[in-house]
């Protein structure tokens, strides 16, 4: 039986959305993304792909950076 979850998606998923955007998805390692979440190895292991997830929620409320959050 898995145990509960012990962390709230929507932090999760913030933290390593922040990481993407600053870092770029090329540049980001399953390292950084363990670092800023605080999240080992055996936590990343998806759900099932017909599970409702808060990711969809997530992608839908995300607030889009303007040009000079870019850093140009």
């Amino acid at each position: 039986m898995p145990r509960p979850r012990q962390f709230d998606e929507d932090e999760l998923l913030q933290a390593v959305g922040d990481q993407f955007w600053d870092a770029g998805y090329a540049a980001t390692s399953l390292q950084d993304l363990m670092r800023v979440s605080g999240l080992g190895k055996g936590a990343s292991t998806p759900r099932s792909a017909t599970s409702t997830s808060s990711s969809s929620k997530h992608c839908a409320g995300t607030r889009h950076r303007t040009p000079s959050e870019y850093g140009s």
